[in-house]
C-alpha cells in the first residue's frame, strides 16, 4: 500500500486491506486547507464519539458520511491519507460545532440560571419589600395608635368634655328649683327639741302659739330674745318656721317671709307706713308666716304698721304667725319685762297712748332663747 503525500504522490498505506472487498479504483487528490499533515489515529478514535454525540447534521448527510468513510477504508493508499485529512478537517469542524453547541447549551443554561437567579432575586425583592412594608406597618402601629384606638380616644375625650357640662346643668337646675336643701316632708317638735335643747316652757309656748292659730283662726305673735353670741339661733329659728309651715300650710317646703329691721327704715315708709301693710299683707296671706329680725332697729314711726298686722281681734290675715327677734348682750329679769323696756326706749318718738297699744300687740308671747 501507498499513502499519498501532500504533493499527490503515493505512499505505502498503513491501513490493511479488508478481506472480501476489492480496492477502489478511484483516487482522490485533496490537500487539507487547514492541516498539512494527517492527525494521529488516536485523536480520530477519541474524537469520533464526540462527533457522533454532537453531530447536528441530517440523517442523509450522516449516512453519506459513513458510506464515504467505509469506502475510504477499502480504497488505496492515496485515498486513506485524503480521507484522514478530510476526517481531520471534519473533526475540527465538528469540534468547533460541538464547542459552539456546548457554548450555546452553556449559554442557554447560564441564561436559564440567570433567569432563575433573576426570578429568585425578584421574588426575594418582593418578599423583602413586603416584609419591609409589614415592618413599617408594625412600627407605625407601635408608634401611632390604630384608627379604632383613635376613635376610642375621641369618644373618651368627648365623654369627659360633656361630664362637667352635665354636672353644671344638674347643679343649675337644683339651684333654680330650691334655694335650700331637699324640703322636709314632715317635722315634729320633738325632733327640734333633740337638736336644740331649751326649757320645757319654751317649747310649750311655741306649740301653744301655733295651735291657737288653727284652733281660733287668729294670728299669733312671738318675740324671741337671744344673746348675740348664740351660734345656733338662726338654725333654731329656721326649724321653728318649718314646723309651723308644716301645720299652717300643710307643706313644709313653703318658706316664710323674712324681713330685716333696718330694711324698713326708708324715707317712703317713714312718711307712710301704710306701704308696709299694702306690700306684705298679700304675701302673708299666701305664706302665713313672717319673720322680722332685729325689730329693735325699726324706727317707731315705721313700727306703727305692725299695730294693724298684729291685731288679734281684727287682723289683716287671721291665719298667720309673726315672729320678732331681739338681740341682747345678756338676759335681765323676765323676758317680757326686758322686751318691753327695750321697745319703749327705741320707739320713744311715738305718742305714749299709741306706743302702749303697739307694744301690747307685738308682745303677746316673749321667750328667752338659751
Amino acid at each position: 500500500m501507498e499513502r499519498e503525500g501532500p504533493g499527490g504522490t503515493s505512499t505505502p498505506s498503513i491501513v490493511p486491506k479488508v478481506k472480501g472487498r476489492p480496492p477502489s479504483s478511484h483516487t482522490y487528490n485533496m490537500v487539507s486547507p487547514i492541516f498539512s499533515h494527517s492527525p494521529p489515529v488516536d485523536a480520530y478514535n477519541r474524537d469520533n464519539s464526540i462527533c457522533e454525540k454532537y453531530d447536528d447534521r441530517s440523517p442523509g448527510e450522516t449516512s453519506k458520511h459513513s458510506s464515504e468513510s467505509d469506502t475510504s477504508e477499502d480504497s488505496s493508499q492515496s485515498h486513506v491519507s485524503e480521507d484522514k485529512s478530510s476526517k481531520h478537517v471534519k473533526e475540527q469542524s465538528m469540534k468547533k460545532r460541538t464547542s459552539v453547541s456546548v457554548r450555546k447549551e452553556g449559554k442557554s443554561k447560564t441564561v436559564q440560571k440567570l433567569e432563575v437567579k433573576l426570578g429568585s432575586v425578584n421574588y426575594r425583592n418582593i418578599e423583602s419589600r413586603n416584609n419591609s412594608n409589614l415592618q413599617i406597618e408594625e412600627i407605625t402601629q407601635r408608634r401611632h395608635p390604630t384608627v379604632k384606638y383613635y376613635s376610642f380616644l375621641t369618644s373618651q375625650l368627648i365623654l369627659w368634655m360633656f361630664i362637667p357640662f352635665i354636672l353644671c346643668v344638674v347643679a343649675y337646675n337644683r339651684l333654680n328649683t330650691s334655694e335650700t336643701p331637699t324640703p322636709i316632708s314632715t317635722l315634729s317638735l320633738d325632733e327640734i327639741k333633740e337638736i336644740f335643747p331649751q326649757d320645757n316652757a319654751f317649747w310649750i309656748s311655741i306649740e301653744t302659739g301655733i295651735t291657737e292659730i288653727t284652733n281660733f283662726n287668729k294670728p299669733s305673735i312671738i318675740i324671741l330674745l337671744h344673746k348675740h353670741n348664740v351660734h345656733n339661733f338662726t338654725e333654731l329659728l329656721d326649724n321653728i318656721t318649718i314646723y309651723a309651715s308644716c301645720i299652717l300650710n300643710e307643706d313644709c317646703s313653703v318658706k316664710p317671709i323674712v324681713i330685716e329691721g333696718n330694711d324698713l327704715n326708708t324715707q317712703e315708709m317713714i312718711e307712710d307706713y301704710g306701704i308696709i301693710i299694702d306690700h306684705y299683707s298679700p304675701l302673708l296671706n299666701e305664706k302665713h308666716i313672717m319673720v322680722v329680725k332685729n325689730m329693735d332697729n325699726i324706727l317707731g314711726s315705721v313700727a306703727q304698721a305692725f299695730h294693724y298686722i298684729c291685731d288679734e281681734f281684727s287682723p289683716l290675715v287671721r291665719k298667720s304667725l309673726i315672729i320678732f327677734t331681739i338681740g341682747v348682750d345678756k338676759f335681765k329679769g323676765k323676758a317680757l319685762d326686758q322686751a318691753v323696756n327695750i321697745l319703749n326706749a327705741k320707739w320713744n318718738d311715738v305718742e305714749p297712748d299709741k306706743l302702749e297699744a303697739l307694744i301690747t300687740r307685738v308682745s303677746s308671747i316673749v321667750l328667752h332663747v338659751k
